[in-house]
């Protein structure tokens, strides 16, 4: 039951809290009656047997139809609420991917636990964002359920750097036997425009599972594809638009998102709206903690205290450090590792004795002395010098967020070791490193500033994306299929009104400085007929 208390922390309801809350479950009626969705939807919470996965595209409603089948079953099916486990993995959970492992190790074999058909009914939320423990947490549940709803999107699974891997809701029908799909592929948030540009860049993953999408809006707006002389003058037009979109009696500030891969690609933007008297307002998701220079220095201080954190070991890979080691390596390390049942690390030790591997025997061997140089490095150093050491070693040593962590580092007690600092984060249960869920900054009516990983899961009446640049979005250091999720993402967040934007010329720490562009390639994937290019490079 211990083992079962963590794993269960690290799940979040308060999305179905929110649904259910007030609902007249005693008088038998759901949100919308259910005699006015329509047949298919019908088939869909009417799914009593077996497995089933709702593919859902973006605004067609995921959370919505989980939280329908748990009012259909509480109040048509009449089953019991105790018979009804309704689960979501939060972002926060990769802090706890040990746990997830443990309870699998736990529960497996020994699956009485949930005899008598103690849970009749298993309903998996976003499933397209679970890694492989917790995949194989919700196939020892699904075991003695009665039935397994799941629901999610393929394209826009976009945490793989946490372990989230798109192929597991893509295998749905090969794993679980007799599995069905049903998909939802009307969006009620996205006009047509909008829907059928970003479905053009995502469907460019080979593996992509195919969707006939639609929208019951309309065309709306052709995608609006801003071209820029510099990051100066697109930051002016922007201003003016919004300026003058704000004049209109019915608009507000909060109707409109600027987005982009790093908050420092706004920050001239920022400056030029408060400037005008425009409010802007950043969310954010774990302050500090959020930082990617922090998260990277937090991974090699976990790796060097518990060589078994995989986590830590696929952050520290997707570093310079880890330089030679590509997707592909990393995939190969992961199977051998699950195939002989031991740590990532264990396989990168012993390289030589995987001829499959062999590819990659000098940039692995070269990543395994440079974790054990930090090791003997920093093994009789206070945490706050460890930091630095690590810092330094990556080239971040001068960032203010960095020197922020030497300082909370630097805080603790003079006798205290890398093993306490990483207790004393883990203490504070505010602090998310996984990056999770984002929350504006302050309450208050104003233009919505985030990452792009920050807006799953919002929509905005008018979306601005910045850095629509080769080398940038997408980063041809990075895995491509994922940033074209990434893209997608971002652009079906939009409910009216889509800007992407490119600029000839960037300045600033997400340009190393000033860099010039091509237009990113994701905008050729677009076809003409759902945008319109606007040249803003002689403003």
């Amino acid at each position: 039951m211990l083992l079962a208390k963590l794993i269960f922390k690290s799940t979040n309801l308060s999305c179905y809290n929110k649904f259910l809350k007030g609902i007249p479950i005693k008088c038998g009626y759901m949100l919308i009656p259910f005699e006015k969705l329509d047949p298919k939807q019908q088939k869909i919470l009417k799914h009593q047997i077996g497995c089933l996965l709702v593919l859902a595209g973006p605004g067609t409603g995921k959370t919505e139809v989980l939280t329908q089948r748990i009012v259909y079953l509480i109040t048509k099916a009449k089953e019991p609420t105790a018979k009804i486990l309704a689960i979501t993995f939060s972002r926060k959970a990769a802090k706890e991917d040990r746990l997830v492992q443990k309870v699998v190790k736990a529960f497996s074999g020994r699956m009485k636990l949930f005899s008598n058909n103690q849970v009749r009914h298993l309903l998996v939320d976003e499933y397209q964002d679970i890694n492989h423990a917790e995949y194989e947490f919700v196939k020892i549940l699904a075991e003695r359920a009665e039935s397994l709803f799941v629901v999610g999107d393929d394209d826009q699974s976009i945490y793989g750097w946490r372990g989230a891997d798109p192929n597991i809701i893509r295998d749905f029908k090969k794993d679980f036997k007799e599995g069905l799909v049903e998909t939802l592929n009307i969006s009620h948030r996205c006009p047509r425009h909008i829907l059928k540009g970003a479905y053009a860049i995502v469907s460019k993953d080979p593996k992509s599972i195919k969707k006939s999408l639609d929208s019951s809006k309309g065309d709306g707006s052709p995608i609006h594809v801003l071209f820029s002389k510099s990051w100066a003058v697109e930051a002016f037009w922007i201003t003016n638009w919004i300026k003058e979109y704000l004049s209109k009696s019915d608009a507000k500030p909060n109707h409109i998102a600027i987005l982009a891969k790093t908050l420092n690609l706004s920050d001239f933007l920022v400056e030029q709206l408060r400037y005008s008297g425009i409010p802007i307002v950043y969310w954010r998701s774990g302050g500090l903690f959020s930082d990617k220079n922090v998260l990277d220095i937090l991974a090699y201080i976990r790796l060097i205290a518990d060589k078994k954190d995989n986590f830590a070991l696929r952050r520290c890979l997707a570093t310079l450090t880890g330089s030679g080691i590509g997707d592909v390596a990393e995939r190969k390390l992961r199977l051998i590792a699950e195939k002989h049942k031991c740590c990532m690390w264990e396989v990168m030790s012993n390289v030589r004795r995987f001829t499959e591997l062999k590819r990659w025997f000098s940039s692995i061997e070269s990543f395994v002395a440079h974790i054990k140089s930090m090791e003997t490095d920093s093994s009789e150093f206070h945490p706050g010098d460890i930091v630095q050491l690590i810092a330094k070693k990556l080239g971040v040593d001068k960032l203010i967020s960095v020197k922020r962590l030497q300082d909370f580092a630097k805080s603790l007690p003079d006798d205290a070791c890398m093993k306490d600092f990483l207790n004393e984060i883990d203490k504070n249960r505010g602090i998310d490193l996984a990056g999770g869920g984002s929350e504006p900054e302050v309450e208050e009516e104003a233009v919505s500033v985030m990452t792009l990983h920050s807006a799953k899961g919002l929509g905005f009446e008018i979306v601005f994306i910045l850095g629509m640049d080769d080398k940038i979005l997408p980063d041809l250091n990075q895995e491509e299929y994922e940033q074209r999720r990434l893209c997608y993402v971002a652009m079906t967040r939009a409910k009216r009104e889509l800007f992407l934007c490119h600029a000839k010329a960037r300045k600033g720490p997400a340009a190393f400085g000033l860099s010039f562009y091509k237009p990113s390639r994701f905008l050729l994937d677009i076809p003409k007929e759902h945008r319109e290019i606007i040249n803003n490079e002689y403003a």
